[in-house]
């Protein structure tokens, strides 16, 4: 997914933006790879992570599995 990709909010669908992550949020980027946003209208009070798009991680055997990216889950 990219910045584009997320145009709005999960909980009202208004606009988001990024925010600096917290700790925590670097440490579980580590397993899976998130950004933080906050929602901008007035009344929602939304923060939260959401998951980086594979573009981040298409450097790690993309060729490997062929049109296989949704359908296996994670039993390899």
């Amino acid at each position: 997914m990219r910045d584009s990709d997320i145009a709005s909010c999960p909980r009202c669908k208004g606009s988001i933006y990024r925010v600096p992550r917290r700790t925590v949020d670097r440490i579980l980027s580590l397993f899976v790879p998130v950004h933080r946003y906050r929602c901008s209208m007035m009344g929602c009070d939304w923060e939260g992570n959401l998951r980086v798009g594979r573009r981040f991680r298409r450097s790690r055997g993309d060729d490997a599995s062929e049109g296989g990216d949704d359908a296996g889950g994670g039993a390899h």
